[in-house]
């Protein structure tokens, strides 16, 4: 499914209070592509997400779906088409609730059937955690394997879209890769078009074919892969996240 966000303007509070944090950000993403959004903490990259989403205010701008808008109340349909995974696996699971029932719960909500064969499928065959993780909570599992619950359930309604904020940056060095590759095997083999959210460069370049920078709310440029690892960008601000994306590498 395409995605398209057209002049979004998310605004919060009012007054003396306003807060612009979403500036006239327009950008799209094709069927089975992925896209990333880039920029330090605090520039708005997330809130599109959450716009999406239905999750953030959004005061202006268009966003559609394989053409059709998307405004106010988010629908049981729009439900199945797009989901999100939060970037804090911690944060995001019901610690009362069994990993059965993070994942049952959707399909119930849902009216699916053949919820045992779909839980079973997302938790083994989508994510590698065998069927002994069914009956945990959150709390005996390790901050990669919630994530990786956090995916399955996010998978489980078959959805087309997947947004992801930052699902990696909560998670210690040596898990990152695996979830990363895994998200990879993933977009492969359902056919999944991705936005992801880092403020980590190298991260963007290994996950997405497409990414805009972005900064206090507005786009500072849009780039492709090529582009980027080519160094051929436009903007200093630009310049001054791949420099520091080399020099944590190093």
């Amino acid at each position: 499914m395409k995605l398209a966000v057209e002049d979004l303007n998310v605004t919060f509070g009012s007054g003396q209070d306003r807060v612009d944090a979403v500036k006239d950000v327009s950008f799209g993403v094709e069927a089975n592509t992925s896209f990333g959004l880039v920029g330090e903490s605090g520039s708005g990259k997330s809130t599109v997400l959450r716009a999406i989403c239905g999750l953030a205010p959004v005061a202006s701008g268009r966003i559609a779906i394989d053409g059709r808008p998307v405004a106010g109340f988010r629908d049981p349909a729009f439900v199945k088409q797009v989901q999100m995974v939060f970037q804090d696996p911690y944060g995001s699971l019901h610690p009362r609730h069994s990993v059965d029932r993070t994942l049952s719960e959707p399909l119930a909500i849902h009216r699916m059937d053949d919820r045992h064969a779909r839980v079973e499928r997302a938790l083994i065959d989508d994510v590698g955690l065998d069927a002994s993780f069914r009956y945990r909570y959150p709390h005996q599992l390790s901050g990669g394997q919630r994530q990786r619950v956090a995916i399955a359930r996010a998978l489980i309604l078959e959805p087309e879209i997947l947004l992801l904020d930052e699902p990696t940056s909560a998670l210690d060095a040596s898990v990152q890769a695996e979830v990363l590759n895994l998200l990879m095997r993933l977009r492969r083999e359902h056919e999944l078009t991705f936005v992801m959210v880092s403020h980590d460069l190298a991260v963007i370049n290994h996950m997405c074919e497409r990414l805009m920078v972005m900064q206090h709310g507005e786009t500072v440029e849009e780039l492709n892969r090529a582009a980027l690892a080519d160094h051929a960008v436009g903007q200093d601000y630009t310049r001054s996240l791949l420099k520091a994306s080399e020099g944590f590498q190093r």
